[in-house]
């Protein structure tokens, strides 16, 4: 999940959605710490995306 404002409880109604948990076997449970803020990523678009014979895609 991305955003500034995920919080822990943001994350446990995910995954107590019904479509959600019945993707995970049943004898999943949630672990006592499965949120975490890093590591950061980048999600905006590259400034140079071409160099000299290379081109960035995705």
């Amino acid at each position: 999940m991305l955003g500034k404002d995920i919080t822990k409880q943001t994350v446990v109604d995910f995954l107590n959605n019904p479509f959600v948990k019945n993707k995970f076997p049943d004898s999943w449970g949630d672990p006592d710490a499965f949120c975490r803020c890093v590591p950061k990523i980048n999600v905006g678009a590259a400034r140079h995306p071409f160099a000299d014979r290379i081109v960035m895609i995705g």
